[in-house]
């Protein structure tokens, strides 16, 4: 049997469709030495009806605090109730002063969020991140 080669055609697993489903708006503070901390709150609108959600995570890499705002765009959510759950994140970045970010977040029932967000504070980051959101 000849080897497989990664790249050659059929053997990369593609990411499902995205398919629109509601938008999001998301206000949090991070804190970070070494670990960090971020606690927030946002709303969904889905189906037409907004839905209040509180945020919370922990992360590993980075120092300084920053507060972040942002606007943003769910795909593949089915159901409410999948909102609900861990999402992480990869993050490489710097604020001082003001800065701008666009950052990707999914969760293990393949609900996508993508944030625009612009943020403000002292901060260097790189690590990896879970944020976990609960519906109110």
């Amino acid at each position: 049997m000849p080897p497989v080669l990664a790249g050659a055609p059929g053997t990369d697993k593609e990411a499902p469709p995205r398919v629109f489903s509601g938008t999001i708006e998301i206000s949090s503070t991070q804190i970070a030495f070494i670990a960090s901390a971020q606690s927030g709150s946002g709303t969904l609108e889905f189906e037409g009806m907004e839905h209040d959600f509180s945020i919370g995570g922990l992360g590993v890499g980075g120092i300084g605090i920053m507060t972040i705002n942002a606007v943003g765009v769910v795909y593949n959510l089915e159901k409410l109730s999948d909102f609900e759950g861990i999402y992480s994140q990869v993050r490489v970045g710097a604020t001082l002063g003001k800065g701008k970010s666009t950052i990707g977040l999914n969760n293990s029932k393949g609900v996508y969020i993508e944030l625009k967000s612009s943020n403000k504070g002292v901060a260097l980051s790189a690590g990896i991140d879970g944020m976990s959101i609960k519906l109110k």
